[in-house]
This record gives C-alpha cells, sequence and structure tokens, in this order.
C-alpha cells in the first residue's frame, strides 16, 4: 500500500523540534513566492506565519529571499531579447518576401533599421552645388555622414 504524503500545511507547520530544516525552508520560499505572484500582499502573507509557528521577523526574511528570486527570475538579458526580436522579425521578412508582400517587407526593414539604430543615421549635403549632373566619383566628395561630420 502507498504512503499517503502529508498535506501541504502539515510539511509547512513548524516541526515538533522547534526548527525547520532546509527542506522545510525551502518549501515555506517557495509557497511565499507563488502567493506573492499572485498578488498576496506581506499582511496576507503574514496570516501563514501563525500557521507555520514562526515570527514576523522570520517571515519578513522569508519574504526577502522570495522577493530576491522574484526579481533574479525577472532580470532578462536585454542582448539576447534583441537578439530573438531581430532573428523572429527575419522570419517574418522572408515570409513576407515569399508571399511577395513588399509593403511588409519594408515595414519590417525599417523595424529592423529601428532596432540597430540606423534610423538615427542621416546623410547630408554639405554644400549647395546643383548635383543633378555630377558623376559619381565626384558625389562621395559632397557627401558626409551626420554623426561624425567626416565625408563618407
Amino acid at each position: 500500500m502507498a504512503k499517503k504524503l502529508p498535506a501541504k500545511a502539515t510539511i509547512l507547520a513548524k516541526p515538533e523540534s522547534g526548527r525547520a530544516d532546509a527542506s522545510v525552508i525551502e518549501a515555506r520560499i517557495k509557497e511565499i513566492t507563488r502567493r506573492k505572484l499572485r498578488g498576496h500582499t506581506r499582511y496576507k502573507l503574514l496570516e501563514l506565519a501563525t500557521e507555520w509557528g514562526v515570527t514576523e521577523h522570520r517571515m519578513d526574511q522569508l519574504i526577502a529571499v522570495a522577493n530576491r528570486r522574484i526579481i533574479e527570475a525577472s532580470k532578462t538579458d536585454i542582448e539576447e531579447d534583441v537578439g530573438t526580436i531581430v532573428n523572429n522579425l527575419w522570419d517574418l521578412y522572408e515570409r513576407a518576401d515569399i508571399e511577395g508582400d513588399r509593403a511588409e517587407m519594408h515595414k519590417i526593414m525599417a523595424t529592423l533599421s529601428k532596432i540597430k539604430g540606423l534610423d538615427k543615421i542621416q546623410i547630408s549635403i554639405k554644400d549647395d552645388r546643383n548635383l543633378n549632373n555630377i558623376e559619381e566619383s565626384q558625389l562621395d566628395g559632397v557627401i558626409e555622414d551626420s554623426r561624425t561630420g567626416e565625408e563618407i
């Protein structure tokens, strides 16, 4: 016959020895974390202190550990997120290309340019000459990069 496991409240309750072992403490932190993620306030969490037989100070320590874990789990690497977004946009671009949707391709390219910061680059003409009949070799001399002020 299978051994029946005790209810969660029994596991988290104050042990007869007076001190909770590491597994009980971990279970309490997980329970606090679960409840915090569901919107429980400190006041509501303190109700558990009585049930578990711990002081308000100890409960605040457990809540602090749960808070740190939630914050750590929420941190993301911005470079990884940008990489994922860029990869997904290229997938969308490929689909739009297959479907021949040039408008969608243009929107995706504009979004990629913004992500990469290319939308901030402006090319300016550094003199007022009429450039309609200028040769390409001479054009390089009149264009400059607006970020650096250098000729391109």
